[in-house]
């Protein structure tokens, strides 16, 4: 399962991540 919520988070598995993990703001 894998889906955008928003600019830089994505739903996988249930829960949210960040998009891009190696670039935190």
């Amino acid at each position: 399962h894998f889906v955008i919520i928003g600019n830089n988070i994505v739903e996988f598995d249930g829960k949210n991540y960040l998009a891009l993990l190696l670039h935190f703001p």
